[in-house]
């Protein structure tokens, strides 16, 4: 069982250095984002999120070196698409009274 998994682990380390050269730094960025995502859904509004995400990259991507700015766009991006969709946080009735909506 150790050794099935030692060689997958080794397989899709070569797969991903395969990968790297091929895909865009960007695109690496939004599938470190969506891993992050994937662990914990209020990650993206979390204060301690670039730490998170630089964690991430460190320990997983770390051949990519994926910079601040990059995890930053990628974040950024995610939020917005986030707010596209509808999945933004709703705000509290107590916030909408204060702004001086009816609904």
């Amino acid at each position: 069982m150790i050794l099935a998994l030692a060689v997958t682990t080794v397989l899709a380390r070569e797969a991903n250095q395969l990968l790297q050269p091929a895909l865009p730094r960007s695109q690496w960025a939004d599938m470190l984002i969506a891993d992050l995502v994937d662990s914990d859904a209020h990650v993206l509004r979390a204060p301690l999120f670039r730490r998170r995400a630089r964690g991430l990259a460190k320990f997983r991507y770390p051949p990519l070196q994926l910079t601040d700015e990059e995890l930053a766009e990628a974040h950024n991006q995610c939020l917005g698409h986030q707010a596209a969709a509808g999945l933004a946080p709703r705000r509290s009735d107590s916030s909408m009274k204060k702004r001086g909506s009816t609904d």
